[in-house]
């Protein structure tokens, strides 16, 4: 009995490893989906939220609801900072671990609204809150922003000429498939400066599957003084 166990035993042994195992994730025939992909699929909501809270934070900050504390952990870790070039202000430089494929900056200048002779005496304002993607994004349309700042209907020129619509159109080369969205914020009680939104996506190629969407590529919020206290960020 020990002799022909030890022969079944065998025949077991050589059976399971001639069966292939496969190295890839267990797959949903239905679907036609792995089991890891649809798992993989809500990070994709998450980054998008995550991306909306940063902006909403950013545009608080530029609409001056919050400070600007440089180590705020709301913008990230700060990764450096350069002063503007022959210009009063800094750049900060930030990383976010929740989007590691942006950068993010913020510029700060002398307050336009004093008016004080010295600029080196001025106080520091934030003027410009910039977010650039190294991987394009999908899932984010250029409605969710509207509704998620209080955008308008509408934006304004650099000679404070108003233009109905947000939708720019796609570009010219070498960037005609940049497509940009330009918005005024709703002004609030007490407001002594405009906010202009900047919002620019990636049209796919002519090419493209249908189906295929444009993607996120560069989100600029910027105060908009006016005429007598405008500075343009260099």
């Amino acid at each position: 009995m020990i002799r022909g166990s030890r022969r079944v035993l065998a025949i077991v042994i050589v059976l399971s490893l001639s069966i292939p195992v496969s190295i890839y994730p267990a797959t949903n025939l239905l679907l036609g989906k792995s089991e890891s992909m649809e798992m993989a699929e809500p990070s994709l909501e998450n980054q998008s939220g995550e991306i909306l809270k940063i902006v909403e934070h950013g545009m608080e900050i530029i609409r001056g609801d919050k400070p600007f504390l440089q180590n705020d952990p709301g913008l990230g870790s700060l990764s450096f900072q350069e002063p503007r070039y022959e210009l009063p202000g800094t750049i900060y430089h930030y990383s976010n671990k929740k989007i590691p494929s942006a950068s993010l900056t913020i510029t700060t200048v002398d307050d336009p609204l004093d008016v004080s002779v010295d600029r080196d005496k001025v106080a520091l304002v934030p003027l410009l809150f910039e977010i650039r993607f190294y991987n394009l994004v999908d899932g984010i349309n250029p409605d969710a922003f509207k509704d998620k700042l209080n955008l308008a209907g509408y934006w304004v020129a650099a000679q404070g000429i108003r233009y109905d619509g947000n939708d720019l159109g796609a570009g010219f080369p070498p960037d005609k498939l940049m497509h940009r969205y330009r918005y005024r914020a709703e002004e609030t009680a007490g407001s002594k400066f405009g906010i202009d939104v900047e919002i620019s996506y990636y049209d796919p190629p002519k090419d493209a599957q249908p189906g295929t969407r444009s993607k996120l590529s560069e989100i600029d919020i910027s105060r908009d003084y006016p005429p007598a206290n405008r500075e343009v960020p260099k």
